[in-house]
């Protein structure tokens, strides 16, 4: 009699041309990491100690004091914003719960573009507030407050959703004890919400240190500037690379060290329970300060830089019909569009191939290509050149040992590297997006399609595709809007006289043409709207519940 397949053996048959497929994508998704390790190694041409005499100490200094910062002025505007919103009834509440995430929608260059404009000599806040009354805001305090007001909405994200997950009788039991709001949240939800806290701080460490129009703009010497400064002031692109090195590893200590202060810290609720909402109804001075809280950092990183961009862009408004306006549009889609179809394929690849078979030995590759949005855009651009110039190296010396014509400069300087980039940039984004949709799908349609003999390929196509379409176009949307303010790569990688609305927001305000930023700047916020007004959404379902009614 013929031995029957299983359906667990059915799966893995007919698998290596997608398994194969999946180790290749991920071995070039790594390719730039492993140049920066391999350049570690190669002679700098004397740019290190230069390096050493003059600039690398500003680096470290400057990079660790904005760093640190931002981290602080984050958690006490996210961590204070998530526990008002949350625990505390104010006045407003309802509307600021979901508001406090709109600065995600401007990058910190735009940000710090427009404050540049009110605040300088001739801007209306410095006319109004004399020079007296206003320090400069291109310093490293400017630096700190600016990021401060784009990045906090990570820690309030982590940490109110830590917060909604924990039981209401724990707030309760503290009441019986006496315990006011602020002691309750000191001694009691803040260290239940320390993981999302480590969590949310690494995250706004890494993005602070991933910054460079911001921090260039502000004369803050952090890594992302020596990066480029050595790369092309210096013409070493080998002296970028080892910065790049360093720069890296300092990322990747900071995920080390979430890692470490999240370690062992686990709080779970078991049983029935009632979730945690607005235990401590606020009246009178405490109230409307509550209010003023909430509503400070909403007024100052989005309503009043979106206000001013406006006034800006209302009498250049004309320009939205030029034919040079609809070519920065044209060029941003083609690269969004582009970015995301890439990236969504790539994660689709490895997240199929990890579900298939989740005891590949050689499974931890599909893992490791997802690390890459830890480093930041310069550091992947500088990567990213090292693999295509050596490829392009290699295939001149075959062309000239083969007797033919050498294909010259095929890669850099094309879409092709700046597709490259962005797919090893923001990999993370696509991947975690999928695999999660993955596997809310039983495994018994895979079972089922491998009893009538359907290949991995036909699988995928008939039977996961349309079901994890929402969490596929989720991801293709994080990635579109994240490549649209993307501006280290972009500004490197680019073909020659290809401009995006980020690249010329950033040549407006290098000039100091700043009402010039306006109009593209504005296109930029409203396609950063878009996945925040879908969370949006999601937090104003939430049903409140308030525990306490008088």
């Amino acid at each position: 009699m013929a031995a029957v397949a299983t359906p667990r053996s059915a799966i893995g048959a007919g698998f290596s041309a997608l398994h194969t497929g999946a180790r290749i994508a991920s071995t070039l998704i790594l390719l730039p990491v492993a140049a920066l390790a391999v350049c570690v190694f190669l002679p700098s041409g004397g740019v290190w100690p230069h390096l050493l005499e003059t600039t690398l100490g500003l680096y470290l200094k400057d990079s660790a004091l904005l760093a640190a910062g931002v981290v602080l002025g984050a958690a006490v505007i996210g961590g204070g914003g998530a526990w008002l919103c949350t625990v505390c009834d104010f006045p407003g509440r309802r509307f600021l719960e979901w508001a406090l995430i709109l600065p995600l929608a401007f990058p910190a260059y735009i940000i710090a573009y427009t404050y540049t404009g009110m605040l300088d000599y001739g801007g209306w806040l410095h006319q109004r507030l004399g020079a007296q009354a206003l320090p400069s805001i291109r310093s490293m305090g400017g630096g700190i407050a600016v990021l401060s007001l784009v990045l906090y909405p990570y820690l309030y994200l982590l940490v109110r959703a830590t917060l909604l997950q924990q039981s209401a009788s724990l707030v309760e039991a503290a009441r019986t004890l006496g315990f006011g709001a602020w002691r309750t949240f000191a001694q009691l939800m803040l260290p239940v919400a320390r993981p999302a806290i480590a969590a949310g701080a690494a995250i706004v460490a890494m993005e602070t240190l991933s910054d460079y129009a911001t921090v260039k703009h502000f004369g803050i010497q952090t890594f992302s500037v020596g990066v480029l400064r050595t790369w092309f002031g210096l013409d070493s692109l080998v002296g970028a690379a080892q910065l790049s090195t360093l720069l890296l590893f300092f990322t990747a200590g900071l995920v080390a060290c979430e890692r470490l202060a999240r370690r062992r810290a686990g709080y779970y609720n078991a049983g029935q329970r009632e979730a945690l909402g607005a235990v401590y109804p606020l009246r009178g001075a405490r109230a409307w300060a509550a209010t003023a809280a909430c509503a400070l950092p909403v007024t100052l990183g989005f309503a009043l830089p979106a206000a001013q961009l406006a006034a800006w862009a209302w009498p250049a408004r004309g320009a939205v019909f030029s034919g040079d306006y609809r070519e920065l549009i044209a060029n941003t889609l083609l690269l969004g569009a582009g970015a995301a179809l890439a990236t969504a394929a790539v994660a689709v690849l490895l997240a199929y191939a990890r579900r298939r078979r989740p005891r590949d030995r050689l499974g931890w590759l599909h893992r490791a290509a997802t690390f890459g949005y830890a480093a930041p855009g310069v550091v992947v651009a500088v990567g990213v050149m090292l693999v295509c110039t050596t490829l392009e190296k290699a295939a001149g010396a075959g062309a000239a040992l083969a007797g033919i014509a050498s294909p010259g400069l095929f890669l850099s300087g094309t879409l092709f590297i700046l597709y490259f980039a962005y797919t090893t940039r923001f990999l993370t984004l696509g991947f975690n997006s999928v695999e999660t949709s993955l596997l809310k799908v039983s495994r018994n349609m895979d079972y089922a399609a491998a009893t009538l003999r359907a290949s991995g390929g036909e699988t995928l196509r008939a039977i996961h595709l349309p079901m994890i379409r929402t969490g596929l176009l989720t991801a293709m949307l994080l990635v579109f809007v994240d490549v649209i303010k993307e501006l280290p790569a972009t500004l490197v990688l680019r073909p020659f006289d290809f401009n995006t609305l980020a690249v010329r927001a950033y040549e407006m305000a290098s000039n100091e043409q700043l009402p010039g930023i306006a109009l593209p700047s504005l296109t930029i916020v409203a396609a950063g709207l878009l996945p925040l007004t879908l969370l949006a959404r999601r937090i104003a379902r939430r049903p409140a519940r308030t525990l306490m009614r008088r």
